[in-house]
């Protein structure tokens, strides 16, 4: 794929290409050594700063977000042109509106489930170069 022109990518290697994009920013995230404070200034974490919790959190993203890609195909045609839920792995809830879906999410009592919305159209991805 690294080699084929732009016009010759399938929806499906743009797909790879983002879902590759998005692990290493989620990868970044979980691995970085600082934050931002409120003036906009790098603080330095020490090992002790960093949450478990927030880094197991940021885990299971990464573990949903993989599930998502891989399941993709199937959750189109189940799902398309609605809001999903998923938690371990699995569609928690769906339903057509994001208010929808947090109510029926919450309903699981899922905690911090990932969410996205499943298009019932063919993605098209405009890129500019500069």
């Amino acid at each position: 794929m690294k080699d084929k022109p732009i016009d010759a990518l399938t929806v499906g290697d743009l797909e790879e290409m983002i879902t590759k994009i998005v692990r290493k920013v989620v990868r970044e995230e979980v691995s970085r050594d600082y934050y931002v404070n409120e003036e906009g200034v790098k603080v330095l974490y020490r090992e002790e700063d960093i949450d478990p919790e927030y880094l197991a959190e940021l885990d299971r993203h990464v573990e949903n977000l993989d599930w998502l890609s891989s399941n993709m195909a199937e959750l189109r045609r189940l799902h398309a042109g609605q809001w999903i839920a998923i938690a371990h792995g699995e569609v928690i809830a769906s339903a057509p509106t994001l208010p929808d879906l947090v109510e029926a999410a919450e309903a699981t009592g899922a905690a911090s489930p990932f969410v996205t919305f499943i298009s019932d159209q063919e993605i098209t991805w405009d890129m500019a170069y500069g």
